[in-house]
């Protein structure tokens, strides 16, 4: 019941005033950006992310919309450079899960470590 009550006018205009929003356009925007009923929202919608992920990894019509991209990807490279096999993994690569750095760069060895079971049974394996 608390999300659907503000703390009033004056608390509003108090805390619009401290941040230097009076006399800005901002004013109209950024009070309703941090609302309790969408900051719940939000919380709601990214917990069920992971799920998410771990559906459209598995799921065959993303694959093929993938997979389109990667073949007008392959049209302008040699065979060399092009990719002929992909996977797409069940989670984002993030600095939270030790996958990225803080610059936003892959930690390759993180990455073989933790998908190491992946890559040798799906997307190394030998000819037959």
């Amino acid at each position: 019941i608390n999300m659907f009550f503000t703390g009033g006018l004056i608390p509003t205009y108090l805390v619009i005033r401290d941040i230097g929003l009076i006399d800005n356009l901002w004013v109209l925007i950024v009070p309703g950006m941090f609302s309790t009923y969408y900051i719940l929202l939000l919380r709601t919608f990214y917990t069920d992310l992971p799920d998410a992920l771990e559906e459209a990894a598995e799921n065959a019509v993303v694959r093929a919309e993938v997979q389109k991209y990667v073949d007008q990807a392959n049209e302008g490279v040699y065979r060399a450079e092009s990719v002929r096999k992909f996977i797409i993994l069940p989670e984002e690569f993030t600095q939270e899960n030790g996958l990225m750095t803080a610059s936003m760069k892959v930690i390759r060895p993180k990455v073989i470590k933790r998908y190491a079971t992946l890559l040798n049974t799906q997307m190394y394996t030998k000819r037959k």
